[in-house]
């Protein structure tokens, strides 16, 4: 995060939360906790027998750590990803709108916009579900999306949780007639 609290470039890494999971991780099969070791989603299940036997030297610990911390690792670059594109797809859409709606001079509040919840979503929220098929007459109109106002999914003012993960999509049309 750069001094104007925006993202700014670097290297993806995990997120606090699943550095935690990974110390928990080495915590858990230091100890011998099997049951914590086999509830933590993500792990390489093919270490299961080796770690219930125990005796572990502290490099097979560090292979199986690092093996979960990969698979991590790889899950945030996903979300990352999927969570990106889906912007690209929002914004580009209302950018498209905008500007063949300014070429051929149709006003920006003559638009339509639909939410669709396309129940592709790694993480469905209840609030996108009860959002779909929610209308708005003009292009500047937001979507009040569970009490977040929003131009479209993946608006960028809109919070993460609203955000992360949605493969939510605006439709944009003229009215008929």
């Amino acid at each position: 995060i750069g001094p104007a609290g925006n993202r700014v470039g670097g290297i993806v890494g995990l997120n606090q939360q699943q550095s935690e999971c990974v110390a928990n991780m080495r915590r858990y099969i230091e100890s011998g906790d099997i049951a914590s070791v086999k509830a933590m989603t993500r792990r390489d299940k093919r270490y299961d027998l080796m770690i219930e036997r125990g005796g572990l030297t502290d490099a097979q610990i560090d292979k199986i750590v690092g093996r979960y911390s990969d698979r991590l690792l790889l899950s945030r670059g996903l979300t990352i990803a999927r969570t990106e594109r889906m912007l690209a797809v929002n914004q580009g859409r209302m950018d498209a709108w905008r500007q063949a709606a300014d070429k051929v001079g149709i006003q920006h509040s003559a638009l339509v916009k639909k939410w669709r919840h396309t129940g592709r979503s790694v993480m469905d929220r209840i609030t996108h579900q009860r959002a779909n098929g929610q209308t708005v007459s003009g292009l500047d109109t937001p979507f009040n999306i569970g009490g977040f106002l929003m131009q479209y999914p993946h608006d960028p003012s809109a919070p993460a949780s609203q955000c992360i993960n949605c493969m939510c999509e605006v439709e944009i049309k003229l009215p008929k007639g």
